[in-house]
């Protein structure tokens, strides 16, 4: 278990003072990445409006982030994160009231989940047979390895858990067909790379259970509603043991899991309706204009888990 360093704690008391914490986003490609940091500008925004206490500032740097909600809001899907860099955004957070403020500075970065996919990919002609000519992208390595949390995105509809160990949902063609081999390799990356430099410790880390609308129903007539602890034990001990044991020897107290969805619209027979672009449509809310119908609670508890981590 990796302890929290006293130097990197930050208690906001008075005037405040300001605290930066980097927070990388990782996930193989299609998992869902862009559209959680979307989810979580949206909801940051609606927490913003109806609390006068909580305040959010984004700061796009080198992504164009205020794009993802504003095309969720449309009932767009945005687009996936391109290959071949990084792209990070500020995310300041301040809680404010009469005796004290809270104020935090994330960075959040994002990778494509094709740049993920490179630090796995040695592994990907089977068990003895590892790749000889690989080469990690040492910039890119070191920039998101060296962040404070992470945010682990785990689309659940890849889990192997239908007839004959078949997924919802596949994992890409040039990747194992069994997400939780992908995933606890690229946990394992982190871990070493922690352990063999002078990268700050981490902090705690999300892990985003994605597109949980596609498995919900399955999940819970197993006992697996990811929605209580006990469930999401279920779950992750059966389809993604290798992850969950990493995670356990990370230190599970400082990983938090956080179901994830976006509702889409279907026909009457089930079918998803697309955009005329090919893109799935999203379903708004008829009660609150240009809001999709989303996992709104999930990214509450993500925003309060943000501040309880980094900013204390």
């Amino acid at each position: 278990m990796t302890p929290i360093s006293d130097a990197v704690k930050a208690i906001f008391k008075g005037r405040g003072t300001r605290s930066e914490k980097r927070v990388s986003v990782i996930g193989t490609r299609a998992s869902g990445k862009t559209t959680a940091l979307g989810l979580i500008c949206l909801t940051c925004h609606t927490l913003s409006s109806f609390y006068p206490n909580f305040k959010i500032r984004i700061v796009e740097k080198s992504s164009g982030i205020r794009q993802a909600p504003s095309d969720l809001q449309s009932g767009h899907f945005p687009p996936a994160t391109l290959p071949g860099t990084w792209y990070e955004a500020d995310l300041i957070l301040k809680w404010e009231d009469r005796f004290a403020q809270k104020i935090i500075r994330l960075p959040f970065c994002e990778t494509a989940g094709e740049d993920i996919q490179k630090w796995i990919s040695r592994f990907s002609r089977g068990m003895y047979q590892v790749q000889q000519d690989y080469h990690t992208a040492t910039e890119l390595y070191k920039y998101v390895l060296s962040s404070n949390g992470f945010i682990l995105v785990i689309p659940v509809s890849r889990a192997l858990m239908f007839a004959e160990g078949r997924p919802l949902e596949r994992e890409p063609e040039d990747l194992p067909v069994d997400p939780d081999l992908n995933l606890v390799r690229i946990l394992e990356a982190i871990y070493d790379y922690k352990e063999q430099t002078s990268s700050p410790p981490i902090e705690g880390m999300a892990v985003l259970l994605t597109k949980y609308d596609l498995i919900q129903p399955y999940a819970q007539s197993m006992g697996m509603d990811l929605y209580s602890p006990g469930g999401v034990k279920k779950f992750m001990d059966a389809f993604f043991p290798q992850t969950n044991a990493a995670l356990k020897y990370y230190g599970l107290e400082k990983v938090k899991f956080f179901p994830s969805y976006v509702q889409v619209e279907r026909d009457s027979k089930g079918r998803v309706i697309k955009w005329p672009d090919g893109t799935d449509k999203i379903v708004m809310n008829p009660r609150r204009p240009r809001m999709p119908v989303y996992s709104e609670d999930s990214y509450i508890q993500f925003i309060n888990w943000l501040r309880d981590t980094f900013a204390s």
